[in-house]
């Protein structure tokens, strides 16, 4: 950056009559707020936050630039932009929070210390389906590497790589959509928790949010859909569907073994509306349990 853009940047940053909003609330942050007013704090209600504060109407009179957390930066509102991408189209710029939130210092209770992360990422995307949500073809990869370190309690190098992608074709009124991820996390030395989780619906449906966790994950989604003839005001359609998906989430690559994958399904009533799909659905797996379902955002 030159020094003229450098400038341009600060001029913007301290326009007279705004400021700058902090919206890089740590997992941990985040977290004590929701459980205050009793909501869950996961990817789709953090969204939704997030979402209902940078689409704030006049947002852009008041405020010239937004502390984002990592996350944020690398989430799409629902309809599919990314919310970097949200508040640069208001004429607001999105800034990174460049550490990972505070914590505790082993053996000295109460006391906290700043987790620092320092790495690189890269990430690439292909998206060719019609739509975002209920898509009726098209296909979407998508492939993320991370190496860096951590600082703080979990201290040590690490190295995730992440990988998903969806094909959907229609035939007729019927929709098949074939869905995969894979992820690896190489932890090195580190004895943190693991990095990745499954459970909840259409994440290996009949088990709870975040039920299984382990720092190697492969999910495998079978779904098929179909769109109502009517359709309603206020939404792009009804539909009915479900879904056949395995599963699993390993300590370690070399424990991981086919035999250990688990199984889920799901049947359900979706509405693709204004604030993103919803849905209303029975969930079960033989090993997991027998449950209803009602879901707002993307699974």
């Amino acid at each position: 950056m030159s020094q003229q853009e450098l400038e341009s940047v600060a001029q913007a940053m301290v326009a007279k009559g705004k400021g700058i909003l902090a919206a890089d609330e740590s997992m941990g942050t985040i977290k004590n707020r929701f459980d205050s007013i009793k909501i869950e704090s996961n990817e789709n209600n953090r969204r939704a936050y997030r979402e209902m504060l940078f689409t704030t109407k006049g947002l852009e009179e008041a405020v010239s630039g937004v502390i984002l957390f990592d996350e944020t930066l690398r989430t799409a509102a629902s309809d599919g932009t990314q919310f970097s991408q949200v508040l640069s189209k208001k004429g607001i710029m999105p800034g990174i929070k460049v550490d990972k939130g505070p914590v505790a210092i082993p053996s000295f209770p109460g006391e906290s210390v700043t987790e620092g992360l320092d790495g690189l990422r890269a990430r690439v995307v292909i998206d060719q389906l019609d739509f975002a949500d209920f898509p009726q073809s098209g296909y979407r990869l998508e492939g993320q590497a991370f190496v860096g370190g951590r600082s703080g309690d979990f201290s040590g190098n690490f190295q995730r790589l992440e990988a998903q992608g969806s094909w959907v074709k229609s035939l007729g009124v019927h929709t098949l959509n074939l869905y995969t991820r894979i992820a690896v996390a190489d932890l090195g030395n580190s004895t943190g928790p693991g990095r990745y989780t499954l459970g909840g619906f259409h994440q290996l449906s009949g088990y709870q949010s975040g039920q299984l966790e382990g720092n190697d994950l492969f999910l495998l989604r079978l779904g098929w859909y179909m769109r109502l003839s009517q359709t309603p005001t206020l939404t792009r359609g009804f539909f009915i569907g479900g879904t056949l998906e395995a599963g699993n989430v390993w300590a370690n690559r070399q424990a991981a073994r086919l035999a250990d994958l688990r199984s889920g399904a799901s049947v359900y009533l979706g509405a693709d509306t204004g604030i993103g799909p919803l849905y209303l659905g029975l969930t079960y797996a033989p090993r997991g349990s027998l449950g209803l379902a009602l879901f707002i955002g993307r699974p």
